[in-house]
């Protein structure tokens, strides 16, 4: 999934849904402009944002591929996931094909940096995650 299908996808679900732009600012906490730029994809943001956005809304991510998968409330959700889907391959490998440096991996998984959007959308198309916007209560268990 491209960061464009991503951000139309969450328009397209809040619109779906009956909510307005200032209805997700004010139960988020995000400025409008956070919202604008979460919604235009024009900036590589926290997945918090996204993440409390759906929350906002009563979603919630799922991420499905190559034999794992997550239902993701939380930025660590979303870690953990990739910790599982990751395995044995080396930060250097994995940050090569995801333009990222390996420090940045590290970092990463090990909670000292936040997880972008765009890392966490290039570490699913790497892995040909799907990522599912599943309303709370529904959804597979794992």
């Amino acid at each position: 999934m491209t960061k464009k299908e991503f951000c139309e996808a969450l328009v397209k679900l809040r619109e779906d849904n009956g909510y307005s732009k200032n209805a997700i600012s004010k139960t988020t906490g995000l400025t409008f402009q956070a919202v604008l730029r979460i919604e235009r994809g024009t900036s590589n943001y926290a997945l918090i944002k996204p993440i409390d956005y759906l929350n906002a809304m009563g979603y919630h991510l799922e991420v499905e591929g190559r034999n794992t998968c997550a239902i993701i409330f939380e930025p660590a959700d979303a870690i953990e996931w990739f910790k599982q889907t990751k395995g044995n391959l080396s930060a250097n490998a994995l940050a090569s094909v995801i333009n990222v440096s390996p420090a940045m991996i590290n970092f990463i998984l090990s909670g000292k940096s936040s997880l972008t959007i765009n890392v966490f959308l290039s570490i699913c198309n790497y892995y040909n995650a799907t990522i599912k916007f599943v309303k709370n209560g529904r959804g597979t268990k794992y």
